[in-house]
């Protein structure tokens, strides 16, 4: 494929309007990541208030998938794609991307979601796998498909492919694209893995057709690709010898969290000059001639200097067992006994290859349990800000972690934030939680967000004046009790 030449371009996600528009001159192009939510039918259906506006941009439009990755034993349902193909339709999208990653864990009634998008073992097992399910869901798709090459935080496994072996690997036997996400190269070689020009050497370039550059931030030790700051400097100095070397490029697209901008991480100008940078990359780049890479082996796997004598490879773990053991060691979740193929999973029956106890001693594994742990408390802060505060003024940071803790030991991860939203709801109304008028401003905030996405007003039912309290938990300040109860109604207008 000769993907047409798109330019420069950013994600697309509610809390970025700002960003859209201070640097519309230098947008070619915006890439939708479909926000979706649970139909009444058990389905998923597209957040029409989140995927309108973005289709109303007079803009050409890519759409990444963030849901339903292609990496895992877990084929992505073609009932579940139905949004996403909706998604490419409606836009009009010259190609489509998803995660080469897993985040469902089992089939069935047992199956439950990882709470992140978690690496595959690079097998040739698992190349068979992902190649088959990036075919099956080509075939549901009007247009190309690509995968995105994905972080890894964990330690190289003894036997495993290389990074670039194995995303070259599934990109030559599924026949697809590739949506080269830089950053995510960059992260795997400063935490010890391969090289980002060592696996860019193992890679058939002429298949990138899309480029991602993002920032990052450090945790436990470990480099994130959490989306909350501006591409260091080293991954634009490998930006300005990469993208002359990729014949077929049509993107390049820069990712920021909404949350960061939001919180003041990265200003809205910051982001604009990134912006400028691209395009300035980009422009370089489709003026030159093609050229090759000037690869030089990285500090991280250079050659020993006595040759290592030759070894039998280690065994691999069959994709389901790694599935398995990594998605309960990471969410902590119950093991359901009626499914033997999870319980093996955790349990590692006579330890067999040691799979559960080399995960549990990798040092990134408490920091993959603290990215989850990190997503589903953020769902709940930034959807209830007001909520939070309430339970912060009660009873401080342990309190907060302690009514996390308790909702988190009974209801694994979901998939999308509106889920794990209607789950804390679900469990917040179950009661048990002493403080007075928590559930009103929790119903004040759904209400709220009920009004802002189908433009119907609301009346909200309190027991204490509203306005003085929903003004002190603005203002940050402890709302003062009151003697007694009286009866309000506050009206919400779109």
């Amino acid at each position: 494929m000769h993907p047409p030449a798109l330019g420069v371009g950013i994600i697309h996600a509610p809390g970025l309007e700002a960003v859209l528009a201070a640097g519309a001159g230098l947008i070619d192009v915006v890439e939708i990541e479909p926000q979706l939510r649970r139909d009444p039918g058990g389905g998923y259906r597209l957040r029409e208030e989140v995927f309108g506006p973005a289709e109303r941009l007079e803009r050409p439009k890519l759409v990444h998938g963030v849901g339903f990755p292609v990496g895992g034993t877990q084929r992505p349902a073609e009932r579940d794609l139905a949004p996403y193909i909706e998604a490419v339709e409606r836009t009009g999208a010259p190609w489509a991307s998803e995660h080469l990653s897993f985040n469902q864990i089992g089939g069935g009634a047992s199956a439950y979601f990882g709470g992140f998008l978690l690496p595959p073992i690079q097998s040739p097992q698992a190349v068979r796998l992902a190649a088959a399910n990036i075919r099956a869901v080509r075939r549901l798709l009007p247009v190309p498909f690509a995968f995105e090459t994905g972080v890894n935080y964990l330690g190289r496994r003894p036997g495993e492919l290389t990074d670039g072996a194995f995303f070259g690997a599934v990109a030559e036997e599924a026949d697809c694209g590739i949506l080269l996400d830089l950053h995510n190269l960059w992260c795997n070689e400063r935490n010890g893995r391969q090289g980002v020009l060592d696996a860019l050497a193992e890679m058939p370039l002429e298949r990138v057709w899309e480029v991602h550059l993002a920032g990052g931030s450090e945790l436990d030790g470990i480099w994130l690709d959490a989306h909350s700051a501006v591409p260091p400097e080293p991954l634009y100095e490998l930006a300005e010898q990469i993208l002359p070397a990729l014949p077929n490029l049509g993107a390049v697209i820069f990712e920021i969290a909404p949350e960061a901008v939001g919180r003041r991480l990265v200003s809205v100008d910051a982001v604009v000059d990134q912006l400028r940078r691209l395009r300035t990359l980009w422009e370089q780049s489709r003026g030159a001639a093609p050229q090759a890479l000037r690869h030089r082996p990285s500090a991280t796997l250079a050659p020993a200097a006595t040759p290592a004598p030759e070894l039998p490879a280690p065994e691999l773990p069959d994709p389901a067992r790694w599935e398995s053991a990594l998605g309960a060691l990471t969410v902590r979740a119950p093991v359901p006994e009626s499914d033997p193929a999870v319980c093996a999973g955790i349990d590692d029956i006579g330890d067999g290859d040691g799979l559960r106890r080399a995960l549990s001693a990798d040092p990134a594994l408490p920091t993959l349990r603290r990215i989850v742990e990190s997503f589903r408390g953020g769902v709940i802060v930034n959807a209830l800000p007001l909520t939070f505060r309430m339970i912060m003024f009660s009873g401080g940071e342990p309190g907060f972690h302690a009514l996390m803790r308790g909702f988190w030991a009974g209801h694994p991860p979901c998939r999308f934030p509106p889920e794990e939203l209607d789950a804390f709801l679900g469990f917040l109304g179950a009661g048990g939680i002493p403080i007075p008028h928590l559930a009103e401003v929790t119903a004040y905030e759904m209400a709220v967000r009920r009004v802002r996405a189908t433009g119907v007003g609301e009346r909200v039912r309190f027991t204490r004046d509203p306005a003085t309290l929903l003004a002190d938990l603005r203002a940050f300040r402890a709302p003062p009790a009151v003697a007694e109860p009286a009866e309000y109604e506050l009206l919400i207008k779109p």
